[in-house]
């Protein structure tokens, strides 16, 4: 989902918040496009990594990935950058919850090397990260052991490693109402570039919005996880824990009670 506010708008945000040009940021020169791009991109990082460690719940989307017959490596989406919690779960209509366990790609190549067969219900999956070229991001790929005897739907909740933004790649991530806190995180950057002795006040704003923006998430993703309801009888392996996460900012503290 990404926010009502896009890459057009944060130009003209800090064109007319910090540079003073009251003008289409289309029109602007070159380097003037350059130094604003590199605010946006500042203030997008503050937002996206807040300095307490927050992980937001829009970063971790629910997804799937389509296991076709006979095909045992899938290219991942661009900004994929990983599987929360090291598990994926075959789809109901497939019979079962049956877990599909993460592990290294080494055990993947020795599985495929050294089983007399290679075909079956899918048990375990890699994720194999490729050599970096230069051009663009870093792509990956998801490798499955035994090769899909068949037509699968796997379920996962994806890490997700966000591209900057750019006319290409406009819409960042997040929700309506956390537009006004990305805003402010890029304005906030723009001014620590450009007007430094009015910096505080930009940062100020920056640092409530962001702990307003965060209790929110908080909330929101509370329930995402439910814990464990059973009998033990199918969780042999798994351990679960759990920890009250405390969030500290601008002075204000928010333990999710």
């Amino acid at each position: 989902m990404s926010l009502e506010v896009d890459y057009t708008i944060l130009r003209r945000e800090v064109a007319e918040t910090i540079m003073g040009y009251d003008r289409d940021p289309d029109g602007l020169s070159e380097s003037e496009r350059e130094q604003i791009d590199d605010s946006i991109r500042a203030g997008y990082v503050d937002f996206l990594y807040p300095e307490n460690g927050h992980p937001w719940g829009f970063l971790r989307p629910s997804t799937t990935l389509e296991l076709d017959s006979d095909v045992e490596d899938y290219n991942t989406p661009p900004e994929f950058g990983g599987v929360d919690g090291h598990k994926m779960y075959f789809d109901a209509d497939d019979g079962s919850l049956t877990e599909v366990d993460n592990v290294s790609v080494n055990r993947i190549l020795r599985q495929r090397s050294s089983s007399l067969s290679n075909t079956g219900r899918t048990r375990v999956f890699a994720v194999d990260n490729m050599p970096a070229t230069g051009q663009g991001p870093q792509k990956s790929q998801v490798m499955v052991w035994p090769k899909p005897d068949g037509a699968y739907t796997l379920h996962y909740t994806m890490i997700v490693k966000p591209l900057m933004l750019s006319l290409e790649n406009p819409s960042p991530w997040g929700s309506e109402e956390f537009g006004e806190c990305l805003k402010s995180c890029v304005v906030a950057a723009a001014a620590l570039k450009f007007e430094p002795s009015e910096a505080a006040g930009y940062t100020n704003d920056k640092m409530r919005r962001l702990a307003a923006a965060v209790a929110v998430d908080k909330r929101r993703n509370r329930g995402r996880s439910l814990g464990y309801n059973g009998d033990d009888s199918d969780r042999t392996r798994e351990s679960f824990a759990s920890a009250n996460h405390v969030v500290k900012y601008g002075g204000a503290v928010y333990d999710g009670n």
